[in-house]
């Protein structure tokens, strides 16, 4: 019984540890994805204010919070749609096919989240975040997916999270669980630094995990031969965010190096690049309106529905092309 008094749920527990909040428009926009929560802030500013969920660790001046959710989708195809647990159009078949319809139910898109905070005295405070899915096979039974396992202290961030390159906070509300098609969406390792130039205005500078996206053959004159995908550096993202209450703009440039060997041949590097611009706000009392715009050459893996063994990134027309 000791214990538990200790438990402190409400306002009577300690601040976050920074004046930096989160801004109302991007607050309202976490109704069914739950990706915005997950995205990691300025001064690790809590996305709830009142943090809510959250737990006092006996004896400590940390907190914890449990999160998460499970759900079921029902999904019903009147042709073949090429993944029957998620709406992926790379994935729908062309051509000749049997046209027979089908019917799907996934928990693959319920979640488990840890959020840890605690903070210190020197740098502010410190946020460890881990969140995980079920949508780790591609046969539509569940199996374990970290989605994001973080840590930031001193808006440094080391862990796995969304790509600079990528924008949480512009991601739309849809009923399907992987989204809209065309949006920049990547979630890998990284080293990123956020930087304040003041109340508005920060930047970015992001040292992320590296792939190639290739196919798997390249055909020659005397026929197809086996790619081998290289990746000899880190990708770099900068990313440029001006936010306040109503709205926000973000600006991000991502900068690669692509290429491989196909048979014997050298390997061969190009140099791939990609810039994205997104912006949200507030139009009306909780309506949001939200858009982004992206655009490069072989930024293919950071697009969602291509980032997944596509092969859009770069192609080999021949040894050593």
């Amino acid at each position: 019984m000791t214990a538990l008094r200790h438990l402190r749920f409400g306002p009577s527990r300690p601040t976050p540890g920074t004046s930096t909040t989160v801004p109302e428009h991007e607050r309202e926009h976490r109704l069914l994805n739950a990706n915005a929560y997950a995205a990691a802030r300025l001064d690790n500013a809590p996305f709830d204010p009142e943090l809510r969920g959250f737990f006092m660790i006996p004896g400590t001046q940390s907190m914890l919070r449990l999160g998460g959710f499970a759900r079921t989708d029902l999904i019903h195809d009147f042709q073949p749609a090429g993944n029957n647990s998620m709406f992926v159009t790379s994935s729908i078949p062309t051509g000749p096919n049997p046209g027979n319809d089908s019917t799907s139910m996934s928990i693959v898109p319920s979640r488990l989240s840890l959020e840890f905070r605690n903070n210190s005295s020197v740098g502010g405070p410190m946020r460890i975040y881990y969140e995980n899915d079920f949508a780790n096979n591609p046969n539509n039974t569940p199996a374990f997916r970290l989605r994001h396992f973080y840590g930031q202290w001193s808006n440094v961030l080391v862990g796995q999270t969304w790509s600079a390159f990528q924008d949480a906070d512009a991601f739309p509300d849809t009923v399907d669980f992987k989204g809209p098609n065309a949006m920049t969406f990547r979630l890998q390792p990284l080293i990123r630094y956020t930087h304040a130039i003041n109340k508005e205005n920060n930047i970015a500078l992001s040292v992320e995990q590296p792939g190639t996206e290739a196919p798997g053959t390249a055909n020659t004159p005397t026929g197809p031969i086996a790619v081998t995908p290289t990746t000899p550096i880190p990708d770099f993202v900068l990313k440029y965010r001006y936010e306040e209450s109503r709205f926000h703009i973000q600006n991000s440039w991502l900068f690669r190096s692509l290429g491989g060997f196909a048979g014997s041949a050298t390997e061969n590097q190009v140099f791939g690049w990609g810039g994205m611009l997104s912006v949200a706000g507030t139009v009306y009392k909780k309506d949001i309106i939200i858009a982004q715009g992206t655009f490069g050459e072989g930024i293919g893996r950071y697009i969602n529905d291509l980032n997944a063994g596509s092969g859009t990134d770069v192609g080999f027309a021949s040894p050593g092309g």
